[in-house]
C-alpha cells in the first residue's frame, strides 16, 4: 500500500480587507479619506482592494477568490497539515496508511492506518494482530512492534498512545475483530491510558458486548496477555497483545478470533493557516503540501536526499536510498533496570548486533534525562558496544543508529528510560502479595518511574509469556510488574532516601505453605516451583547476582506446623537462597498476624530467625496498626508496614542512623521479682514502651493465674498477678483484628511470644 503524506487539514476562509491599509496623503485630514471613500464609486472598475469600487453594494464583487496559505519559510509552499485522522478525514482523504504528527511537526510523526469509513471514520489503528504471524513475544513486544508497518501482523504503537489523546484528556477507544464471525465491536471513552493504569473515566459509547466484566481497557491480569478488557478480573476475553494461542487463535467474546484491532480517534485539530483572497497576500502562498514550514530546504519541490528527513514531503523518507539497519542480538529494552556496581556507583551494560545492507558503521548514544551523557562508534559487522551509566535518580535513552560511510547516522532504534540501582526480593504468601483487598484504589497512586519490577508475578507457568521490565504497580495481584501495597511504599521510601532506583520482584502466591516454597535441587528455576518462578524472573532480568535483601512475610497456612518443622524447612529455603543470590546480604522476617488460618507457633520461629541464623539481619512485626480484616489488611496498615521494612533496610543496607525505637520490641528475659510480680525484661528494643488500655488480657502463664494489671517500667513491663503463681513460662499473644497491645511511640507493635520461660526467683 503507498504510504501517501497528509497535506492538508482545514481551511479559514477570510477576506482580507485592503482598505484597513489605505493611507492618508499629505495634506489630507482623516475625515477627508473617510468622505472620499464614501464618494459614489458607481460605474468605476471593482478591483481587489475591499472597497465597492463599482458601486453594487458589494465589495471586490465578481473577482476571483483563492485559498492561499501561510508561507512561513518563503519557499513557495505553505503548510504543514495532517495532525491525526480525524484531519485528514475533514480533507475528504479515505482508508490507507498515512504520517500523521499528532503533537506537531517538532516530534517525529506515526505511521498508521486511517480507517475513515467505519463508526464516522477518523480512527488511528493502533495494534494489530493477526495470528499468521505468531504470538508476541512479551509486554513490552506488544508495547511496540512494527511501528513503521501498519500492515504487519505484529503491529503495535501503543507506545505513543499518550500522543492520541483528546483534547478534553480522554482517549476514545473501538476494539474490533476484523474476519472473525464475531460482528460485534466496542467503542468506549477512558480517562487512562491502558498500558499504564487501571481504567478510569469509563464511558460506554457503543458497546455490544458487557459480560466479562467489561468496563474499558487495562493492562491484564494474567501474564498470557498484554491488555485485556475484563477490569480488575483473570478472564481476558478482549484479549490485546497475546503471547500464544488460546482455543487455536486470540481470546475474544465467544470463540477466540484470528486477528484482533484497537482504534483510537482523535478530534480533527486543524493545521496550516489559511485564507482566501483575491490577491495574494505577502507571506503566503497558492501551493500547499509543506510538511516542514520552517525550513526551507523542506517541500514538495525539494530534492530527496539520503539525510533521514522527508525533503519533498511526499510522506516517505530517504526514497531511493540504500537499504541499511542493525540487527539487535544483545542489549537494554524499555524501562531496563541494571543492578549497581556499589564498588563505583556505576552500571555496566553490552549491546552486541550487527549491521544489515548498507550499515557500514554503528553509533551508540546515551542521553541523561535528556541531555547528551555519552557516544561510542563501531564498525557494524558483529559490534560489540559496552557503555557505562551512572547510578542515581536518572533516565537514561539508548540510541542506535547507522551510517552507509556517507555521514549521514540513520536512527534505528531508541531505547527509553534506562535505569541503575539496587534489588529487593519478596516472598510468601498473601500478605506479601498484599494487593487492594478492600478495592480502595490507592497503592498505586504511589507508582514511580524509579521504582521497577521484571515480568510477571503470575503463580503459574505462564510467567514465561513477560520478560520486560515495567513500574511497579501495587492494586492488582499476579500481573505484570506488580509488588504488592507495601512493597511499593517499601520501596519509594528507599528510592527517596538515597535517591536511587529500587527495583522489587515479588514471587509470593496466596494461601501458600513454607513448604510450597523449597527449592528444586534438581532444577532450582523451575517455573513450576514458586521458588522456580521468582529466581527465573530474577535470572532473566540479569539480577540474580546483585539481590541485596528477601524479605519474608508467610506463615498464616502454616497454623498446625510444629516449631521444629517450619523452622527445618524455612531453613532448607534459605540455604538455597544464599547458593542462587550470592550476593545476598541479609533476609528479613515479618512475624504474621493471629487470624487467616490462625498460626501459632511458626510466629514464634519469626520472632528468633535473626538469632538463630546468620544471613537473617532483622524481624519486623505487624500488630500494633489497624486496619486488620481479620485475614488481609487495608492500604493504611501496608504503608504502615512498608515504612517499617524500610527503615531496617535503610540502616542496614545504606548506614543510616535510626534510635532503637525502629525495631519492634522484643522481650529477652521474664522474671519472677516476687510470687505476683512477674517482670518482662525487653532490652534496647524496649524504648519508650507503651501499654494500651486492655491489653493485658492478651498476657498468660503457664499455671493459667489471671493477671491482674500490667504497667511500663522503662525497657520492663511488669505484670501483677491475682494470687501468687509459679508459673514456668509467659505468652503475649493476640486475636485477630483490631486489638490493643504494647507499642512504642513509633507505633511499632512488641511481637507476639509463646510460651517464654521464666527464670524462677
Amino acid at each position: 500500500m503507498t504510504l501517501i503524506s497528509a497535506l492538508v487539514t482545514s481551511t479559514l476562509f477570510a477576506c482580507a480587507s485592503m482598505s484597513d491599509n489605505v493611507s492618508v496623503q499629505p495634506g489630507t485630514t482623516e475625515d477627508d479619506t473617510a468622505s472620499l471613500n464614501e464618494e459614489d464609486t458607481s460605474g468605476g472598475e471593482e478591483i481587489c482592494d475591499g472597497i465597492d469600487n463599482d458601486g453594487d453594494g458589494v465589495a471586490d464583487n465578481g473577482l476571483e477568490f483563492r485559498n492561499y496559505w501561510k508561507d512561513a519559510d518563503g519557499d513557495g509552499y505553505g503548510g504543514p497539515t495532517g495532525f491525526n485522522c480525524s484531519d485528514l478525514l475533514e480533507q475528504g482523504l479515505g482508508d490507507g496508511i498515512y504520517e500523521i504528527w499528532p503533537n506537531g511537526r517538532e516530534e517525529a510523526p506515526l505511521t498508521v492506518y486511517c480507517d475513515q469509513s467505519t463508526d464516522g471514520g477518523g480512527w488511528a489503528r493502533v495494534f494489530h494482530h493477526h495470528v499468521a504471524g505468531g504470538y508476541f513475544e512479551s509486554h513490552e513486544d506488544a508495547y511496540h512492534n512494527n511501528e513503521s508497518d501498519p500492515d504487519a501482523d505484529l503491529y503495535s504503537i501503543l507506545k505513543h498512545i499518550e500522543r492520541l489523546r483528546d483534547p478534553n484528556g480522554s482517549f476514545e477507544l473501538r476494539i474490533n475483530w476484523p474476519e472473525s464471525g464475531i460482528a460485534g465491536r466496542n467503542i468506549w471513552r477512558q480517562d487512562s491510558n491502558p498500558t499504564t493504569a487501571p481504567v478510569v473515566g469509563y464511558e460506554a459509547l457503543e458497546i455490544d458486548y458487557t459480560n466479562q466484566y467489561w468496563a474499558g481497557m487495562e493492562l491484564s491480569t494474567s501474564g498470557a496477555t498484554y491488555l485485556d478488557g475484563s477490569v480488575q478480573h483473570d478472564n481476558w476475553f478482549y484479549a490485546v497483545g497475546s503471547h500464544g494461542a488460546w482455543d487455536n487463535g486470540i481470546p475474544a467474546y465467544g470463540p477466540a478470533a484470528n486477528r484482533v484491532a484497537l482504534w483510537v480517534r482523535t478530534k480533527a485539530v486543524g493545521g496550516a493557516e489559511v485564507v482566501s483572497d483575491c490577491e495574494q497576500p505577502s507571506g503566503y502562498s497558492d501551493l500547499n503540501g509543506d510538511c516542514d514550514d520552517q525550513n526551507a530546504s523542506i517541500s514538495p519541490a525539494a530534492d530527496e536526499v539520503c539525510n533521514g528527513v522527508d525533503d519533498d514531503c511526499d510522506g516517505q523518507i530517504d526514497i531511493g536510498c540504500p537499504y541499511g539497519d542493525i540487527t539487535v542480538f544483545d542489549g537494554p529494552g524499555h524501562l531496563h533496570f541494571y543492578p549497581r556496581d556499589r564498588s563505583n556507583d556505576t552500571c555496566t551494560f553490552t549491546v552486541e548486533g550487527t549491521g544489515v545492507g548498507a550499515a557500514d558503521r554503528v553509533r551508540l548514544e546515551i542521553s541523561q534525562d535528556g541531555a547528551p551523557y555519552s557516544e561510542s562508534t563501531a564498525l557494524a559487522d558483529s559490534f560489540t558496544i559496552s557503555s557505562t551509566i551512572d547510578a542515581g535518580l536518572h533516565l537514561y535513552d539508548v540510541q542506535l543508529s547507522w551510517d552507509d560511510d556517507s555521514g549521514h547516522w540513520t536512527e534505528a532504534q531508541t531505547i527509553q528510560d534506562v535505569v541503575c540501582g539496587d534489588v529487593i526480593l519478596i516472598d510468601g504468601q498473601s500478605n506479601a502479595v498484599a494487593s487492594d483487598y478492600h478495592t480502595e484504589g490507592l497503592g498505586d497512586l504511589e507508582t514511580n518511574t524509579f521504582v521497577r519490577s521484571y515480568g510477571s508475578a503470575a503463580y503459574d507457568t505462564s510467567v514465561v509469556y513477560d520478560e520486560s521490565f515495567g513500574i511497579a504497580v501495587a492494586n492488582m495481584p499476579y500481573v505484570h510488574a506488580a509488588i504488592g501495597q507495601w512493597g511499593l511504599r517499601m520501596a519509594n521510601r528507599l528510592s527517596a532516601e538515597e535517591s536511587m532506583p529500587i527495583l522489587v520482584i515479588n514471587g509470593a502466591v496466596g494461601g501458600t505453605s513454607v513448604w510450597s516454597h523449597q527449592r528444586s535441587e534438581s532444577d532450582p528455576s523451575n517455573v513450576g516451583t514458586i521458588y522456580g518462578r521468582l529466581l527465573w524472573r530474577a535470572q532473566r532480568a540479569g539480577v540474580d547476582g546483585a539481590v541485596r535483601a528477601i524479605i519474608w512475610h508467610q506463615g498464616e497456612s502454616d497454623g498446625n506446623s510444629p516449631y521444629n518443622d517450619y523452622l527445618a524447612a524455612w531453613t532448607a529455603m534459605y540455604t538455597g537462597w544464599l547458593l542462587d543470590y550470592p550476593s545476598l546480604e541479609g533476609v528479613y522476617v515479618l512475624q504474621v498476624r493471629s487470624g487467616c488460618g490462625a498460626p501459632t507457633w511458626n510466629r514464634n520461629v519469626h520472632r528468633d530467625l535473626p538469632d538463630l541464623l546468620d544471613q537473617v539481619m532483622g524481624h519486623m512485626s505487624t500488630t500494633g496498626v489497624d486496619g486488620h480484616d481479620g485475614c488481609h489488611f487495608y492500604n493504611s496498615a501496608y504503608v504502615e508496614w512498608g515504612e517499617r521494612v524500610a527503615r531496617l533496610l535503610h540502616r542496614d543496607l545504606y548506614g543510616a542512623s535510626y534510635g532503637a525505637n525502629i525495631e519492634a520490641p522484643d522481650p529477652i528475659s521474664a522474671t519472677w521479682l516476687s510470687s505476683t510480680e512477674l517482670e518482662i525484661e525487653f532490652g534496647a528494643s524496649g524504648t519508650s514502651l507503651e501499654l494500651q488500655a486492655g491489653a493485658e488480657a492478651f498476657f498468660s502463664l503457664s499455671d493459667a493465674v489471671a493477671i491482674s494489671s500490667a504497667r511500663v517500667d522503662g525497657e520492663t513491663l511488669v505484670l501483677t498477678t491475682a494470687s501468687p503463681s509459679q508459673a514456668t513460662w509467659v505468652s503475649f499473644v493476640d486475636t485477630q483484628g483490631d486489638v490493643p497491645w504494647l507499642v512504642n511511640d513509633l507505633g511499632i507493635g512488641s511481637f507476639a511470644f509463646y510460651e517464654l520461660a521464666i527464670t524462677q526467683p
